[in-house]
């Protein structure tokens, strides 16, 4: 995972100015930069970390307010501070929208 970061980061603080044949925005020798950096970064990347990310991630449902999201943001936290951000939490009141009943009506066309 923390390669995965560490190329995420990358590619966000790479410069890359002007126009380029091929790519848009890029001059040619910033798009052959950018080729070469999309490179690193694919060979950077390993599915299994994503993976794992993703399934921890996903495996409780994180509803704002919840004991569950707190520890869904802890864990960002954390990975973004492996590889290097500056983070902090940040507390505001917010009024989610919650559904406190739900009704199901069963229907059958045809009968």
């Amino acid at each position: 995972m923390i390669r995965f970061r560490f190329a995420l980061l990358a590619a966000l603080c790479w410069p890359a100015l002007g126009h380029a044949q091929g790519i848009s925005g890029f001059t040619a020798q910033d798009a052959n930069r950018q080729r070469a950096l999309e490179r690193l970064l694919d060979s950077l990347v390993q599915p299994a970390s994503v993976r794992n990310d993703s399934r921890r991630l996903s495996a409780v449902p994180h509803v704002a307010g919840t004991p569950a999201q707190a520890r869904t943001a802890d864990y960002v936290l954390r990975q973004l501070a492996l590889v290097g951000f500056d983070t902090a939490r940040v507390s505001f009141k917010v009024m989610p929208p919650t559904t406190t009943a739900a009704w199901w009506r069963w229907t059958s066309r045809g009968r």
